[in-house]
């Protein structure tokens, strides 16, 4: 992941990340990508829980607002 978002130019987009997981929280919020694309506006992830449905995603997508 680090190396396809260094190799890209994200200057002025906005970016998050998102996993789905039974128990870790690590890496949810996507910080410790941050510094792999410095130029990009960065906003907090999230971990939804392993059996979160397709609905669940996508209002959590929509309330982004991107």
């Amino acid at each position: 992941m680090r190396t396809w978002l260094e190799s890209h130019d994200f200057a002025g987009k906005t970016m998050t990340t998102f996993a789905t997981s039974s128990s870790s929280t690590r890496g949810a919020l996507g910080e410790q990508l941050h510094d792999s694309a410095p130029d990009a506006q960065w906003i907090d992830g999230r971990r939804f829980d392993v059996d979160a449905n397709e609905a669940e995603l996508r209002d959590w997508a929509e309330s982004l607002g991107m």
